[in-house]
């Protein structure tokens, strides 16, 4: 009996002993965003309207701005690309951010816009867009 205790006893011991409790050490960064609510504003120019219009920076300082652009005409809307200045409020530019939505938008047609920057626009206040033909 005392046997079969002693080596009941050396088995859990040695078995335990190769169970140890493993922990995830892989640790991976956590992204925050902070929100610039102050450019979301609509806008339309040329016969484009910017919708859906968003700006977030995350913790390492890089701007992601996105939009929905549609054409409201009646035709074809043929165009390079759009330069998104930003300013702020003195009226300063801080940045411009260029977009490539492809050569022609049809009518009613939307595209979106998703372009990053690697700096805070967190005080940027307005967005004037200028489209290139």
């Amino acid at each position: 009996m005392k046997k079969i205790l002693i080596l009941s006893l050396c088995f859990i011991t040695l078995v335990g002993c190769g169970c140890k409790n493993k922990k995830n050490e892989t640790k991976e960064e956590q992204v925050d965003f902070k929100v610039n609510f102050n450019i979301s504003k609509e806008k339309e120019v040329d016969g484009l309207k910017f919708s859906n219009v968003q700006l977030f920076v995350d913790n390492s300082g890089l701007s992601t701005y996105k939009a929905v652009v549609t054409n409201t005409t009646d035709r074809t809307y043929e165009l390079n690309q759009i330069s998104i200045r930003i300013v702020n409020k003195e009226e300063q530019e801080i940045a411009t951010l260029m977009a490539y939505v492809g050569s022609s938008i049809a009518p009613g047609e939307s595209r979106n816009i998703d372009t990053s920057i690697e700096q805070d626009l967190m005080s940027g206040y307005e967005v004037y867009y200028d489209i290139k033909k």
